[in-house]
């Protein structure tokens, strides 16, 4: 081996006297860098710990400190990396040292002290103003949130005792380090996060969720039961389509949390979206049978509100072909079985067209007076002024239209 790798595993192995005779050498290469990580004498000292080593190689003028390795990792980041405090300590007292260096993805040494959970490191990194705390790796991952997503609450309890952390800033997929938790159903995290007046727990998303609507959305009954109880939570607040949490629970068809919310007097249960579409109409337009008789039961809600183009929930329900939705409407006696929406169509008209044969035998079948003779808006095509059963006729739907005319013979 060269007097240069000869260093490279002195200064490796911690052998001050052996660096202190090679670096007399004249030949020898100071910032001489191994082959397959390109890791310089003084970057091995650094990340080893071996502080007179590197206290030694600070005093040599030939000494590149900042040269980094393959990843771009600096000997100042591998020594926070691997929670070296004393060199820690030494090399910030170094003005030459760039503290904020960050590796090829972006990481910075603060960043990973966090990564790695060292304290100590951390804590000392903080008291340093020439470091920033919320530089984010490439990902937009930043220090704190990675923190949040390896649950190492030493150090989240650390970052946000210091002012200078910003605790909610976004991260990966534009959402804050308290909504991932929630997301991810990190129930103790979630816990502990509630505890700081610093978080903001109803930080929306890019995508405009708030955290307590991604555990409706995500069904997480623990997670929001906690939210419930936490009196910052808005528990109402919209999506940018006008969707609440319990719109979200019903569309998704979680019927616990719908049951759930259903209970909290602060839940409204009728805001409909920017669409018309409530909560109710959501569930029957998605086909919770489950929801719907649920929902059914309750007296606070809207069981016929039509969306903004006149669409009731029974007619929304014939449209997609939820025959067993339609069979829960048609028992409640709220439900007007032949408001049309716009162009004058029924709900038996919409079912006749879409050849859907159970909901059209459900809704004939269904002890209902139904109007068979309503009639689509007059206009030019050919769908204008037919009834359902001349509307099956005219798509071919043949069993459909027999069964409506079966049933609309005078008795």
């Amino acid at each position: 081996m060269s007097d240069s790798e000869y260093l490279y595993e002195a200064c490796g192995s911690g052998d001050l006297l052996r660096v202190e005779e090679l670096l007399q050498v004249p030949e020898v290469d100071v910032n001489w860098a191994d082959e397959e990580h390109h890791r310089t004498p003084f970057y091995r000292a650094c990340g080893q710990g071996h502080v007179k080593v590197v206290e030694h190689l600070l005093k040599d003028c030939r000494l590149d400190l900042n040269k980094p390795q393959s990843q771009d990792a600096t000997p100042f980041l591998v020594a926070c990396q691997q929670g070296q405090l004393e060199v820690v300590n030494l090399l910030l007292q170094d003005e030459r040292v760039d503290v904020n260096s960050a590796k090829n993805d972006g990481a910075t040494p603060f960043f990973m002290a966090c990564q790695f959970g060292r304290l100590e490191v951390v804590q000392r990194l903080l008291e340093d103003k020439r470091i920033d705390p919320n530089i984010p790796n490439h990902k937009s991952t930043t220090p704190f949130y990675v923190a949040c997503t390896k649950e190492d609450y030493p150090v989240i309890d650390c970052l946000l005792a210091s002012d200078r952390v910003d605790v909610n800033k976004s991260a990966l997929k534009e959402v804050s380090p308290f909504f991932n938790a929630v997301a991810q159903g990190q129930l103790q995290l979630v816990v502990h996060l509630l505890k700081s007046d610093r978080i903001d727990v109803n930080k929306p998303s890019a995508a405009s969720l708030t955290p307590f609507m991604a555990a409706c959305e995500g069904g997480n009954m623990d997670v929001i039961a906690v939210l419930l109880a936490a009196e910052a939570v808005d528990v109402n607040r919209p999506n940018k389509d006008l969707e609440t949490p319990f719109y979200t629970a019903c569309a998704h068809g979680h019927l616990a949390v719908v049951q759930k919310l259903s209970n909290d007097a602060r839940v409204s249960l009728n805001t409909p979206n920017d669409e018309g579409l409530t909560p109710f109409h959501a569930a029957c337009q998605s086909g919770h049978e489950d929801i719907v008789a649920f929902l059914l039961e309750d007296a606070r809600v809207k069981v016929d509100t039509p969306k903004s183009d006149g669409a009731s929930p029974l007619f929304t329900a014939c449209d997609r072909g939820h025959a067993g939705v339609v069979s829960q409407l048609l028992k409640a006696e709220l439900v007007e079985v032949n408001a049309p929406k716009t162009g004058n169509i029924t709900p038996l008209w919409i079912a006749a067209q879409n050849g859907h044969l159970e909901v059209v035998r459900t809704l004939v079948e269904g002890n209902r007076e139904l109007d068979y003779t309503a009639k689509s808006a007059e206009g030019e095509d050919v769908w204008n002024n037919t009834t359902a059963a001349e509307r099956a006729r005219q798509l071919k739907f043949d069993e459909v239209a027999a069964l409506i005319e079966v049933h609309s013979e005078p008795k």
